[in-house]
């Protein structure tokens, strides 16, 4: 895995903000949204009680092939409303997306 990705709040610390894929995501992994801008066909479904200038921790994540609805539905009862970052598949193509 190319893009481990280490945050500290220590003074001075150094943070990677790299490209994340799917394969890289944990949950529980705390993230910001640049690190997440390259995915597509991805729901990430953010933790509300860690969403912070700082980013965020992220909850659950799936793919078309992967999403399990009994797990989200225990998310959305857990959290309420969840924020879900997702950009479709067709983006991923900056040829064919259609912008309003």
């Amino acid at each position: 895995m190319s893009n481990i990705v280490t945050f500290s709040r220590k003074r001075g610390a150094t943070v990677d903000y790299s490209k994340l894929t799917i394969d890289d995501l944990k949950v529980g992994m705390h993230v910001v949204p640049e690190q997440l801008s390259d995915l597509y066909g991805v729901w990430v479904f953010i933790n509300p009680e860690t969403a912070n200038k700082d980013g965020f921790d992220i909850l659950y994540f799936c793919d078309e092939n992967t999403k399990d609805d009994k797990e989200i539905e225990k998310i959305q009862k857990q959290y309420g409303k969840t924020t879900v970052i997702y950009q479709p598949k067709f983006y991923e193509d900056e040829d064919a997306a259609i912008y309003d």
